[in-house]
């Protein structure tokens, strides 16, 4: 039986830690791999006695999933690279990751070598302390309505950068294994070509692609996996990680407009392919390797949380950025990213490391990724005693058209008559025609994200041009207090949603019979 009773208690575990760090609004990877570490002897004592079934870690259910969890992760720091995203911050966040990342590993490396690290382990392990988490700082800062925000943009401008950062040197890490300078030089050139050819299919091929199957969710999600498994593909014939081609298929895909849409579909499924894998991999973790390093992992947190805050204010405040953009900034990237975790697993499965330095590292992530999660949640205040907060002009959305039909046009010309600021959020391709990029936001508008994207707290009026029950009722739920207009086909819907709290809705069969009336009358 591949799916056996411990792999089914596992998951009760973690369905159990997820929800209730969801309910007090805590991260909840830091928690995964808390729990991971704390049940490894545990289970295995409960298991001895048979109150709990033996649970394998090599081989079966569990070690498939935990593969898919890194392979989905990956996939996910790549769809967080959207080049057009940081194009503004570019030149400051390049600097603050220049800046942090030198100066994070100058101190992480003269303290490896005092605690008596090898200098290769010291290469690898102060390369792994360096970045900083887009899985802590991105959901937070959804939450907090910050993504669109002048911080917010700079935070995730260097959080791209040092997520190609990561995946290089993941790269690299794998190439030393094989003990030589050419298999490094060949290791990163496959890299550059899987970047280029995945930055070049996002112009030429993938719109094509992917605007024929947006309309249905299921085929855009599959052709989304298609495109997973053919960089998947290349990255064994080009002699990569399969975990490098699921990054590659990521940034192709953030390229396109409507890549929001498809990250959101992704994302609770990663989340439960993630639990596994950093679960499992605090399950792996012997107590004596983990008691041998928490005091070099306690000293590094508390080293590296205000040296990373420091160098990232710092940095920024040179490029000419304002005090309270470079704080918030500063305190948002002030951890080690679970992504370090890979880079220090790929080299202790080819030998370079040792267990030891694995227990180190997630420590650090978890005691880091802790600290951080308070000081992001505290930001705004915090930052506020020192700086004067700026206002941010994305908030200034007036209406919002959602969907898209023949009237399009129209309705967007009518809405531009009495508003300054019209926002078109759409599935498809298709918009209308005297509507800007910078005024079209391309995804699902029940995704949190995309009613931030599209400014939904400031509008005023929302019109809905296509018949999606669902999304009209989301509308009248959460969007009472506005003014509502639907089109909704069902007469009985219609009615419904007037008696809730639409404003008008239209029915294109009462419209065409009502004119049809009047056009006999006139006859």
């Amino acid at each position: 039986m591949v799916i056996n009773a411990s792999f089914a208690l596992f998951v009760c575990l973690l369905g159990l830690i997820a929800f209730f760090a969801d309910r007090f609004d805590k991260p909840s990877i830091p928690i995964y791999l808390a729990l991971g570490i704390l049940f490894g002897p545990i289970w295995s004592v409960l298991s001895a006695s048979a109150l709990v079934p033996e649970i394998s870690l090599t081989g079966g259910i569990l070690s498939l999933v935990s593969e898919l969890g890194l392979l989905f992760l990956l996939f996910i720091v790549g769809l967080q690279v959207k080049l057009s995203q940081i194009s503004g911050k570019l030149k400051t966040g390049s600097f603050m990751t220049m800046v942090q990342g030198l100066g994070v590993a100058a101190l992480a490396s003269i303290y490896l070598y005092i605690a008596g690290f090898e200098f290769l382990e010291i290469l690898i392990l102060s390369a792994a302390l360096v970045p900083s988490s887009a899985a802590i700082v991105i959901p937070m800062l959804k939450q907090q309505q910050e993504l669109s925000s002048e911080n917010g943009m700079l935070d995730i401008s260097v959080l791209v950068l040092e997520n190609i950062y990561l995946v290089v040197a993941v790269g690299a890490v794998s190439a030393l294994s094989k003990g030589s300078g050419l298999a490094v030089v060949k290791v990163l050139a496959a890299m550059s070509l899987g970047l280029i050819i995945a930055y070049i299919s996002s112009r030429l091929v993938l719109p094509k692609i992917v605007s024929e199957v947006l309309q249905d969710q299921k085929s855009f999600l599959m052709a989304g996996f298609g495109l997973l498994g053919a960089f998947v593909l290349f990255s064994s014939f080009a002699g990569l990680k399969p975990e490098i081609g699921a990054f590659f298929a990521g940034v192709a895909l953030a390229q396109l407009p409507y890549s929001s849409e498809l990250q959101a579909a992704v994302d609770p499924m990663t989340e439960f392919f993630l639990a596994i894998f950093l679960a499992s991999l605090g399950l792996t973790l012997s107590p004596s390797s983990v008691s041998s390093v928490a005091t070099d992992a306690v000293i590094l947190s508390l080293v590296l949380v205000p040296a990373k805050a420091s160098l990232y204010f710092i940095s920024s405040r040179f490029c000419g950025e304002g005090g309270y953009v470079s704080l918030r900034s500063a305190l948002d990237l002030s951890q080690v990213p679970d992504v370090s975790i890979v880079l220090v697993t790929v080299a202790a499965s080819s030998g370079l490391l040792g267990g030891e330095s694995v227990a180190l590292i997630t420590l650090v992530v978890i005691l880091t990724m802790a600290t951080s999660s308070i000081l992001i949640s505290s930001g705004d205040l915090l930052a506020s005693k020192f700086f004067s907060k700026p206002s941010y002009s994305r908030e200034d959305t007036d209406a919002i058209l959602l969907g898209s039909s023949e009237n399009a046009d129209t309705v967007f010309n009518v809405l531009k008559s009495f508003y300054s600021d019209v926002i078109v959020v759409n599935r498809g391709t298709g918009t209308p025609d005297n509507v800007s990029m910078d005024d079209t936001v391309y995804g699902d508008f029940s995704h949190e994200e995309i009613r931030q994207k599209a400014g939904s707290e400031s509008a005023e009026t929302i019109v809905t041009l296509k018949d999606d029950v669902d999304v009209e009722e989301e509308v009248i739920e959460d969007f009472p207090s506005k003014n509502l207009i639907l089109l909704e086909k069902s007469p009985q819907l219609s009615l419904k949603f007037l008696d809730a709290s639409a404003d008008y809705v239209v029915n294109p069969e009462l419209l065409a019979a009502n004119e049809l009336v009047e056009r006999v009358k006139d006859d």
